[in-house]
């Protein structure tokens, strides 16, 4: 039988060996309130937890008390502000340094710790982290970020467009509400911004000059607002750190990528290397000329280099619900330097301290190759005077025969392109030698084909105006819409060597030879309207193209405005005064079609006999020539068409000659 002696040795064991069990311990500061203590001991003790509270006085000049008196536990909850956090963290990295077993922390999130909210992925909600800190087994060994020897908890920010950048990323927004927030806070700020000009050195001595708008610097992808809207996964403890580089080359720059972003959908980083760069390694400093502010957790420091450093796997940690599994699974530790779409070095520098320009910058080694490659373009060599001569004859003879596909050979065959698209590159930047050599490459050009049209007219003999031929007297506002089209294209294809394989059909698409073969045999015949369509036609052609690539080689950033404002005035005026004619040419065009469509299968009376008009053509003049089919099923007498004409006057309003074919139909 057990004596109450030895009942009262078992419970007293039992009471001792519950005392020196670990528990729980809050490390909270020491003047925190009462209410708040006992809150969060309630939430704790609801999940099973025993609890103890351990204060940290950080009010002395020590900072905080001596982690060697601290107790032993099973977690440690940190309920502690952003600014006390990162005191601790690196003392009890150094104080865990030699533990085998270390104690895993959680953290208790309120509205001074958010910063460490982002570090360890928890919820605002205090009773959510409680929930997910319970989960023991699912601690991990985390780095720590330090940058000039501070810890960084969420982020590091240099320069105010990465700030704005990120307070203009909000959580719970529809992607309309966002995409359009994004566009207000961020655009109209980057207007008014100006790139700096940083140096990143990384821990493989890699090196970039570049001007950036801002850096951003985290430890990994939920630590911030930015890397959170970007699909991209930082790892959680790979040992690298993630320097995300803002950079965008220009105002249009950066509303394609908002366009690619939130409309097209793009956000992984690769996609959006014109704007973003990325750097992942262990080790970064970065370098200004001068000292300039950066920001650390909302603590704004000022310094003219910055050195982040990694501690690989310092403290054990338990991350709450917002960390990503792809943040713990990935083990990549290979220093990246995804920076190739970013200005580097000599551009870097001119981009430097000025307002983003409206357009795109190119970059020195492609302009030097665009450049070396029209110069070329821009000379009078014995394969352009053979090429020209052969697609002007093939050109007269196929708008003699009536053949379309030959018409369109000899436009593929036209060596004109390459010289006017180099005479846009001459107004574009003011280059007087490249726009003269081009200019007398296109006159040579022009005489030779003139010449050529000509002598194949006056032996060949023939004096008829074919439906091809036709086609390129009377040009129109349309014309000069597919040349402006046309010389984009041009001057795209040729700043892109990729798609200069669509120089064919740009060919195609203006036909240059064909009018001036037109020209060539209007002077054959010695017939003015022919010459004066077509060579209208011709020029319309000619500068269309010329202005239209100017100003794309400007929109490409291979001028600026101020350089190309006198080329750009002598071509839009050039295409003002020819648009005073393909303006008439137009009008009268709609006036024909609208003439036409009054009267194209119209159902009258006349004479008592019912008729209907077909195949309605007008030559229009100062008395516009009608040309109508008149089916009906006896033939009407000579008053009956004067009948008609007046019905048809009365119909549209337009006094006109008539030539009416009757067709009798039983």
């Amino acid at each position: 039988m057990i004596s109450d002696q030895q009942i009262d040795q078992v419970v007293s064991e039992s009471i001792a060996r519950a005392m020196t069990r670990p528990k729980d311990w809050v490390l909270i500061d020491a003047a925190c309130a009462q209410t708040e203590r006992e809150e969060l001991a309630g939430l704790l003790v609801a999940q099973g937890l025993e609890v103890a509270f351990f204060d940290l006085d950080f009010s002395a000049d020590e900072s905080i008390v001596s982690l060697e008196s601290l107790p032993e536990a099973r977690r440690y909850w940190l309920y502690l502000s952003d600014v006390q956090i990162a005191q601790l963290l690196p003392r009890l990295a150094l104080s865990s340094q030699d533990d085998q077993q270390q104690t895993p922390l959680a953290l208790l999130p309120n509205e001074r710790n958010k910063h460490a909210q982002r570090y360890f992925g928890v919820t605002k909600r205090l009773a959510e982290a409680i929930v997910d800190g319970v989960e023991t087994d699912q601690a991990v060994m985390g780095d720590l970020l330090y940058c000039n020897d501070e810890l960084v908890l969420s982020g590091v920010a240099l320069g105010d467009m990465v700030h704005a950048r990120q307070t203009s990323l909000k959580t719970g927004l529809a992607a309309w509400q966002q995409a359009w927030l994004d566009w207000r806070e961020t655009y109209q700020e980057i207007k008014t911004s100006t790139p700096s000009l940083f140096k990143l050195v990384t821990a493989k001595k890699q090196q970039l000059q570049t001007a950036a708008l801002g850096i951003l610097v985290v430890p990994h992808s939920s630590s911030d607002a930015l890397t959170r809207s970007l699909e991209e996964n930082f790892n959680f403890n790979d040992g690298r750190l993630n320097a995300v580089v803002f950079a965008p080359g220009s105002l249009m720059g950066y509303g394609w990528h908002w366009f690619k972003s939130h409309v097209l959908g793009q956000k992984q980083l690769s996609l959006l290397a014109d704007t973003f760069g990325l750097v992942q390694t262990h080790e970064l400093t970065i370098s200004t000329a001068k000292p300039v502010d950066y920001v650390i957790d909302d603590q704004t420091r000022q310094a003219a280099q910055i050195r982040f450093d990694v501690h690989p796997q310092e403290l054990l940690m338990i991350p709450g619900r917002l960390i990503r599994d792809d943040d713990m699974t990935s083990k990549a530790t290979k220093e990246v330097f995804r920076v190739q779409g970013l200005a580097h070095d000599d551009d870097a520098k001119l981009k430097a301290n000025k307002p983003l320009p409206l357009f795109d910058q190119a970059h020195e080694e492609d302009y030097k190759h665009v450049f070396v490659e029209l110069r070329q373009s821009a000379l009078t060599t014995s394969p352009y005077v053979t090429l020209m001569i052969l697609s002007t004859l093939l050109a007269t003879f196929g708008l003699m025969a009536n053949s379309t596909s030959v018409v369109i050979g000899a436009m593929i065959l036209a060596p004109l392109m390459a010289p006017i698209v180099s005479l846009a590159m001459g107004l574009a930047r003011g280059e007087s030698s490249l726009t003269m050599t081009s200019s007398k490459t296109l006159l040579i050009g022009l005489v030779l084909g003139l010449l050529s049209a000509m002598v194949a007219t006056w032996i060949v003999g023939i004096h008829h105006i074919t439906p091809e031929i036709a086609g390129r007297l009377n040009p129109t506002l349309l014309d000069l819409g597919v040349a402006v089209v046309s010389g984009i294209a041009g001057a795209y294809a040729y700043a892109k060597s990729e798609v200069a394989k669509t120089l064919a059909g740009v060919a195609i698409a203006v036909a240059l030879v064909p009018p001036l073969a037109v020209t060539g045999i209007g002077l054959g015949w010695m017939d003015w309207s022919v010459i004066y369509g077509s060579f209208l036609l011709f020029i319309t052609n000619l500068f269309g193209i010329a202005a239209a690539a100017a100003i794309t080689f400007w929109v490409m950033g291979y001028t600026n405005f101020a350089r190309a404002r006198k080329g750009f005035s002598v071509s839009m005026v050039i295409v003002g005064l020819i648009t005073i004619p393909l303006a008439f040419s137009f009008w009268q065009m709609g006036q024909q079609s609208r003439l036409i469509n009054n009267i194209q299968g119209v159902e009258l009376m006349v004479e008592s006999v019912p008729v209907k008009l077909e195949r309605v053509s007008v030559k229009w003049g100062r008395e516009p020539l009608v040309q109508v089919h008149v089916v009906s099923n006896q033939f009407l007498p000579d008053a009956g068409y004067d009948a008609l004409v007046e019905q048809l006057e009365a119909i549209t309003g337009v006094s006109a000659q008539y030539r009416f074919s009757p067709e009798l139909v039983r």
